[in-house]
C-alpha cells in the first residue's frame, strides 16, 4: 500500500467515524444547506432551469429556507426538464466542463441524464470506496466486486473488480473460480437479474455463505419479499449477520457521483447505498 492509498484509507475512516457518531438531525441540517446551495447554483448556471423559474414567476432570492423551497419551487418530471430542453440549454457554460455523461435506466420509458465535471469524475473512486467501506468494511476485509450492471456502467473502485454486464455464466464462473480467494464478494446488479443469477448458482451448488456473498441491487425497486427470498438462498440472517447484507440503490451511478464534499468546517456526505 503506497502513501496515497494509506491517506485515502485514513480519510475514509475519519468520515465513517463522523457518520457513526453524528446525530441524524445534523445530517438533516447539512442536507438542507446543500439543497439550498444547489438550488441557487442551478438557478444561475442552467439556462433551462432559469427559464422554468421564469415561467413560474419565481425569483430565486425568494427561496431562503426549506419551507420556501417546498412551498414555492415547482416540482419537475423528466419531460419538463430533459425532454423539453437541449443539452446546451441544460448546462449553459458548464457544457465545456462536462467529462462524464450518465443515463438513467429508462425503466419509465423516459430518460434522465447526469453530467459531471472532471473534478467530480476524479472523486468517483473515493466515493465508491467510501460507500463500500461504510457498508462492507473493505479496509479490513479482502473484497472482490462483480459489477453485473448493463449499459456499460463502470464501477470505479480500488477493490478487485470484474465487470460482466448481464452474463450469468460469466459471473458464476468468476464466483466459482475467484471468490474463494477473497473474504467477501459483492455482486451488483438489477434485482431481477440477481434473482436469476442466485437461482442458477444455487442449482450449481455454490456455497454462498462460505464465499461471503453480499448483494447490492440497483436500477429497480427491491421488494421486501424478494429481499427475503434472496436472504434465504444465500443464507443471510439479517438479524444476526453483521458482515453480510443485501443493500438497495436505485442506480449504480449513484455510488460514485457527487458522493461527498469536504470543507474546512464540515464533512457533508450523501449516503448512496441505503439499507432499506
Amino acid at each position: 500500500m503506497n502513501l496515497k492509498e494509506k491517506f485515502q484509507k485514513l480519510k475514509r475512516k475519519r468520515i465513517i467515524r463522523f457518520l457513526q457518531t453524528t446525530k441524524p438531525e445534523r445530517f438533516e441540517n447539512l442536507s438542507e444547506i446543500n439543497l439550498l446551495k444547489g438550488f441557487h447554483k442551478n438557478s444561475k448556471s442552467s439556462p433551462a432551469y432559469i427559464d422554468i423559474l421564469k415561467n413560474n414567476k419565481l425569483e430565486p432570492k425568494e427561496i431562503k429556507s426549506l419551507e420556501d423551497f417546498k412551498l414555492k419551487v415547482p416540482v419537475l418530471n423528466k419531460s419538463d426538464y430533459f425532454e423539453s430542453y437541449s443539452f446546451k440549454q441544460l448546462l449553459g457554460k458548464n457544457i465545456d466542463k462536462t467529462k462524464l455523461i450518465t443515463s438513467s435506466s429508462g425503466f419509465s420509458s423516459s430518460f434522465a441524464f447526469g453530467f459531471s465535471s472532471e473534478k467530480t469524475v476524479k472523486s468517483i473512486r473515493s466515493g465508491v470506496d467510501l460507500s463500500l467501506d461504510y457498508l462492507f468494511d473493505i479496509s479490513k476485509r479482502k473484497t472482490f466486486l462483480i459489477n453485473c450492471v448493463p449499459m456499460g456502467v463502470h464501477a470505479d473502485t480500488s477493490v478487485a473488480l470484474a465487470e460482466t454486464s448481464v452474463r450469468c455464466d460469466m459471473a458464476l464462473s468468476l464466483i466459482k473460480k475467484i471468490s474463494p480467494a477473497f473474504e467477501q464478494t459483492i455482486i451488483v446488479g438489477d434485482p431481477h437479474f440477481l434473482k436469476k443469477l442466485i437461482e442458477e448458482g444455487t442449482q450449481l451448488r455454490i456455497k454462498w455463505k462460505e464465499l461471503g456473498i453480499c448483494l447490492i441491487t440497483c436500477q429497480d425497486w427491491l421488494p421486501e419479499s424478494l429481499r427475503t427470498y434472496l436472504y434465504n438462498l444465500i443464507e443471510i440472517d439479517p438479524e444476526k449477520d453483521e458482515k453480510r447484507a443485501i443493500y438497495a440503490t436505485m442506480g449504480m451511478t449513484e455510488l460514485g457521483l457527487n458522493v461527498f464534499h469536504e470543507s474546512k468546517s464540515t464533512v457533508q456526505l450523501r449516503r448512496t447505498v441505503l439499507r432499506i
